[in-house]
């Protein structure tokens, strides 16, 4: 019994080197779409943290003392050894929705590494607690 011992031929093996390559300059080419998009989530963390924290600090001051403010952050991002210096403005608007309520709005505004200007907007309401007799 004779056995057909034959290897691949050169178009075979030209086509499994291109499929090759392709697929490599494909995952290359996503390499920079992921750092990118990498920066913008951790932006936005960094955003929704000072966001909650804004709140938390309402919360904790208590019905009578909410006022309207400001605060400016600067933070720096860091991805793949490259660092961001990020400015986050944090704006607390307070308004009364009836009597003894209150709706706390928190916008942080920051310019993106990618350069485009982004906000978060979070809101929550306090309410004026009465002792118990």
């Amino acid at each position: 019994m004779r056995r057909n011992t034959r290897g691949l031929t050169v178009i075979e093996t030209m086509s499994a080197a291109t499929l090759f390559l392709t697929s490599v300059i494909v995952l290359i080419g996503l390499y920079p779409a992921s750092a990118r998009a990498t920066r913008q989530a951790q932006g936005h963390l960094m955003a929704t943290y000072l966001a909650e924290r804004e709140l938390e600090f309402a919360r904790g001051r208590g019905y009578d003392a909410l006022t309207d403010y400001t605060e400016t952050y600067d933070l720096a991002v860091t991805n793949n050894g490259v660092s961001h210096d990020i400015n986050f403005t944090t704006t607390v608007k307070v308004i009364d929705v009836r009597d003894g309520l209150k709706s706390v709005t928190v916008s942080v505004d920051y310019l993106a590494p990618d350069k485009f200007n982004r906000q978060l907007k979070m809101e929550t309401y306090v309410g004026k607690s009465t002792p118990a007799p």
